[in-house]
């Protein structure tokens, strides 16, 4: 789950159009560290500013701030979770969560 690949994985079945073209290129099985953070990397542009045409919702910003790569690929449960959240309200028509 750290390494990227499922959330790319993921992202790819939930996005459509020029957002989901973004995350080509994503290695499977990364072994590195760095290639992990391509992984993330991908991942977090592809999810920033993304808006479900469908349900007319768009993702939280939230967790995607600068640097959450570090964090998720360090094992950040709750940066991990967060992500996965906000990802999961948007693909169901969810407004975002407001932050306290």
């Amino acid at each position: 789950l750290f390494d990227g690949s499922i959330l790319c994985a993921i992202c790819q079945t939930v996005m459509t159009g020029v957002r989901k073209d973004g995350l080509k290129g994503w290695i499977n099985a990364p072994k590195t560290r760095s290639v992990k953070l391509k992984n993330m990397s991908k991942v977090v542009t592809a999810l920033k500013g993304w808006v479900n045409a469908e349900r007319g919702v768009s993702i939280s910003c939230r967790w995607l701030f600068a640097g959450v790569e570090d964090q998720l690929v360090d094992g950040n449960w709750a940066a991990m979770l967060g992500l996965l959240e906000d990802l999961l309200r948007c693909v169901d028509g969810m407004m975002p969560r407001k932050v306290v």
